[in-house]
C-alpha cells in the first residue's frame, strides 16, 4: 500500500470509461475542458431531444384516443431518458463534491493502510468488479439489441413483400421521417440518444455503488480497531484513559471523517435517489405491463430484458445503500465487544459516547423522504406491483 489510495483507485478505474464516453471528468486532477463540455452538451441534447420526441408520441397518441398499449410503449424509455439525463446534470453540477468525495477516501485509506484487512477488502472489492462488468455487459446487450432489431424486422417485411422504415425507437420529427435519404441520420439520432442513456446512468450508478462500497469496507475496518482497542491484558492492573488516548482519538477522528464523507453523499445524491424512487416504480409498473400485454414477441422480450435491468438497478442502489448503514450501525457492537469492563471508569464513558453515537446509523436517504435501504427496495416493489395491478384491471 506505497501507492496512495491504490485499492481505491482500482475500482475508480473500472468505472472512469463511462465518465470518459460521457465528457464528465472523474478525477480533481481532471480539468472540465471545453472539449469535454462540448461532448456532454452533445450527449444530454440528444439524450433531451429523444426524450421529448418520445413525449411528444405518447401525447399525441393519448389526445387521439389510440388504444392505452399503443400509448405506454414509448413511456418507459421516456422515463428511463429522463432518469439518466437528471443524473448527468447532477453530476455536472456537483462535479466539486464528487472530487471531495474522491479525495477524502483517497486520504482516508492512506491514513488507514496500516490496518487494513486484505480478505475484507478482496472480497468486496471483487463483488463490486462483478457488478460493474455486468453491468456493462447489459448496457452493450441492450444497446446491440436496439441497433440491430429494425434491420432484422425490415429484413423480415421485404422478404413478405411489405417493406417499410423501421427504427429503433417511435419518436416524434418535426419533419417526415419516412424517406430513404433520412434514415441514417435519424437511425444514427436514436442509437446516440441510446449511447447517452447507458453513459449517463452508467457513470452516476457505477459511481455511487463505488462511494457505499469503500465506505462501508472503512467502517468495517474501524469495528476490528474498536474491538482491539484495548488490549488482552491478564495483569490486575486497570487501563487508564491516557494508556489508550493516542488510539482513541486517532480512531474518534476516524469515525468523524466517515460520517462527514457519509453525509456528503448523501448531498450529491439526494435528489437522484428520489427521482431514481420514484421514477424506477413507474418503469417497473410500466414495462411489466407491456411484457404482459405486447402480442409482438420479440417486442416483448426486449420490454423484458429492459424490465431486468430496472429491476437490478434499483435493489443494487437499495442494496449498496443499506451496506453503509448496517456498516456504520455494527460500530456500536464493536466497541460493546471490546474489553472495555478491564479499564478504568474514564475508558468506559468515553467508549459509551461512541456507541451511543453509532447507534444513529449514517444513512444515505430520497431527500430525507425514504431511507435508501432494503426496505425501500421492497417498498417500490410493491408501489410498482399495485399500480400494476390497478393498470391491468383498468385495461381489461
Amino acid at each position: 500500500m506505497d501507492e496512495k489510495g491504490r485499492l481505491f483507485n482500482e475500482s475508480l478505474q473500472k468505472i472512469q470509461l463511462p465518465f470518459r464516453l460521457s465528457g464528465l471528468p472523474l478525477y480533481s486532477t481532471e480539468k472540465f475542458t471545453f472539449k469535454l463540455r462540448i461532448l456532454s452538451f452533445l450527449h444530454l441534447f440528444f439524450l433531451s431531444s429523444g426524450a421529448l420526441g418520445a413525449f411528444h408520441v405518447c401525447w399525441v397518441k393519448a389526445m387521439a384516443g389510440e388504444d392505452f398499449v399503443t400509448v405506454t410503449v414509448m413511456a418507459p424509455c421516456m422515463c428511463f431518458s429522463s432518469l439518466a439525463g437528471f443524473k448527468a446534470l447532477h453530476l455536472i453540477l456537483n462535479r466539486s463534491k464528487i472530487c471531495e468525495i474522491i479525495d477524502k477516501l483517497f486520504a482516508i485509506e492512506e491514513e488507514t493502510k496500516n490496518y487494513i484487512v486484505d480478505d475484507i477488502y478482496n472480497k468486496e472489492r471483487n463483488s463490486l468488479h462483478k457488478v460493474i462488468t455486468y453491468f456493462k455487459a447489459v448496457y452493450i446487450v441492450l444497446l446491440i439489441a436496439f441497433m440491430i432489431s429494425p434491420f432484422s424486422i425490415m429484413a423480415k417485411n421485404y422478404f413478405e413483400g411489405d417493406f417499410e422504415l423501421v427504427y429503433p425507437f417511435t419518436l416524434s420529427y418535426p419533419f417526415d421521417i419516412n424517406h430513404l435519404e433520412l434514415y441514417p441520420a435519424v437511425y444514427l439520432h436514436q442509437v446516440e440518444c441510446t449511447i447517452a442513456v447507458f453513459l449517463f446512468a452508467g457513470a452516476a450508478d457505477s459511481f455511487f455503488y463505488t462511494c457505499c462500497l469503500y465506505i462501508s469496507i472503512q467502517f468495517k475496518m474501524l469495528q476490528l480497531q474498536f474491538e482491539i482497542l484495548i488490549p488482552d491484558d491478564r495483569s490486575q492492573i486497570r487501563l487508564k484513559f491516557e494508556d489508550v488516548k493516542d488510539k482513541f482519538v486517532e480512531l474518534v477522528e476516524w469515525h468523524e471523517k466517515l460520517i462527514s464523507l457519509t453525509n456528503l453523499l448523501e448531498v450529491v445524491y439526494g435528489k437522484i435517489t428520489l427521482y431514481n424512487f420514484v421514477i424506477s416504480s413507474v418503469l417497473i409498473c410500466l414495462t411489466l405491463f407491456d411484457v404482459t400485454v405486447i402480442k409482438d414477441v420479440s417486442l416483448a422480450l426486449t420490454f423484458l430484458f429492459f424490465l431486468t435491468t430496472c429491476f437490478v438497478q434499483i435493489s443494487l442502489l437499495c442494496y449498496f445503500g443499506d451496506k453503509v448503514t448496517q456498516a456504520s450501525t455494527e460500530v456500536s457492537d464493536a466497541v460493546y465487544n471490546s474489553l472495555w469492563y478491564k479499564c478504568d471508569i474514564s475508558v468506559g464513558k468515553h467508549l459509551l459516547i461512541v456507541l451511543m453515537r453509532s447507534q444513529k446509523p449514517c444513512k444515505l436517504t430520497a431527500l430525507g423522504f425514504a431511507d435508501v435501504n432494503q426496505r425501500s427496495f421492497m417498498r417500490i416493489m410493491s408501489n410498482a406491483w399495485s399500480y400494476f395491478a390497478l393498470l391491468k384491471t383498468m385495461y381489461h
